[in-house]
């Protein structure tokens, strides 16, 4: 484009004014060639003698582009046209670029939210969604116990208790009706004692060795074992002879002969009834010997220990009195006593089981040695009967570990534990 020479007034004009019209035909001439004008109003630059002068020019928007305008009117004049041009279209484009910050950061500003917004999206449901799924599944968790026992038949009822029950006392379930109400193997022949008793639903639990029924909680199972609760002079006790009475007693008149009876499983012992004239004399009373029980392990501790078994020959006088003698077992050599009766085990729980005529000789299961420890006791078994007379041999009888496995199958632990002696006066018989 063939750009117009700048006219030249006359000499008659300032010379100041003169210059300032040839440089601003050849800006405005500039301008337009190069399209860096805006179609805002174009301030030329004012001359002391002539008001500002603002022209319209077509092209993109140039925010500001005097004061770019007016700082390179201040530099040196270059006779080279195009090289002003170059210089004032850089001009123009700095100052443009220096305003895009300031301008776009109002509409960067109104789309901050927009950003922002699909990134709230896609957390917050990322988190929920996967919690859902596991919230849903706990609450039908918690929910379905509860939703299960409004709609529990009578035999369910009837199954969770006979649970309840078999969890208390251990091990197998009874009866073979049982064991099939709760799923169950029945009760192997001579099962565990604590299982083997027959109480309907809803009745108070049996006594027992272990469990809700145990030792601890005999006073409360039915108002006649209250005794094993409030009793003062219950059984069995430890005995130690630096405590005991020591001295001279009288002997005792045992007279045990060859006898019948028979042997019954009660479920948490055996216990063989004897049948025949068998007394025991002492201190001007006689009595005749009803039972004999065993429990595994003994109840007594002598001086601090411990002893296998014992056996609790129950006599009983004519006027009702009790007597107790404890015969203590230990590991050794078999006892032909204990023989006569496994001999006749019964298989199952209240099975009874007759012994042969003069089948039973309980003197081969006495010490020889005569000594004894004597107080008054109660039963070691609910309902826990006090004012017992209570006769415990010093010398221990022996069983084969044979037959001390037999009783430990049978009945892993049938004793009570230790009782207060409470102010006893136990005698050590010399």
């Amino acid at each position: 484009m063939n750009l117009p020479l700048p006219y030249r007034p006359q000499p008659s004009l300032p010379t100041s004014l003169r210059r300032w019209c040839g440089w601003s035909c050849l800006w405005l001439a500039i301008l337009g060639a190069t399209g860096a004008a805006s179609a805002a109003d174009v301030a030329i630059p004012a001359h002391p003698g002539v008001p500002a002068l603002k022209i319209p020019l077509p092209g993109r928007p140039v925010n500001q582009s005097a004061a770019p305008a007016q700082s390179k009117q201040d530099e040196p004049a270059k006779t080279d046209t195009t090289a002003r041009g170059e210089q004032l279209r850089e001009a123009i484009e700095k100052a443009n670029s220096s305003e895009k910050p300031a301008s776009a950061a109002r509409p960067g500003a109104a789309r901050k939210p927009a950003a922002a917004t699909p990134q709230f999206t896609f957390t917050v449901p990322a988190e929920k969604k996967p919690a859902q799924p596991a919230t849903a599944a706990a609450k039908a968790e918690a929910l379905a116990p509860r939703r299960a026992e409004p709609t529990a038949s009578d035999d369910e009822v009837n199954r969770q208790y006979l649970r309840a029950r078999a969890a208390a006392l251990g091990a197998f379930a009874a009866t073979p009706q049982a064991a099939a109400a709760v799923g169950q193997r029945p009760a192997p022949r001579g099962g565990s004692a604590a299982n083997n008793s027959k109480t309907a639903p809803g009745a108070p639990l049996p006594w027992s060795y272990e469990g809700a029924a145990g030792p601890l909680s005999w006073g409360q199972l039915k108002p006649e074992f209250a005794t094993c609760a409030t009793g003062q002079r219950q059984s069995p006790i430890a005995i130690d002879d630096n405590n005991a009475l020591q001295g001279p007693a009288e002997p005792l008149s045992v007279d045990y002969k060859p006898s019948t009876g028979s042997v019954t499983h009660t479920g948490r012992l055996l216990q063989v009834d004897v049948l025949g004239e068998n007394t025991l004399t002492v201190r001007g009373t006689r009595y005749r010997l009803e039972r004999v029980e065993f429990h595994h392990p003994a109840e007594e501790r002598i001086n601090g220990k411990g002893f296998a078994m014992s056996a609790h020959l129950q006599h009983r006088s004519a006027d009702g009195q009790l007597a107790t003698v404890a015969v203590l077992l230990e590991a050794g050599a078999a006892s032909p006593a204990v023989d006569q009766i496994v001999t006749y085990l019964p298989l199952a729980v209240d099975d009874r089981v007759g012994l042969p005529p003069a089948g039973l000789d309980l003197a081969a299961l006495l010490p020889q040695d005569p000594r004894y420890y004597q107080f008054l006791g109660s039963l070691t078994t609910p309902p826990c009967t006090e004012d017992v007379l209570w006769i415990i041999f010093k010398q221990p009888m022996t069983v084969s570990a044979a037959q001390l496995k037999l009783f430990g199958q049978l009945f892993p632990n049938n004793a009570r534990p230790l009782q207060p002696v409470n102010g006893r006066v136990v005698r050590a018989a010399q």
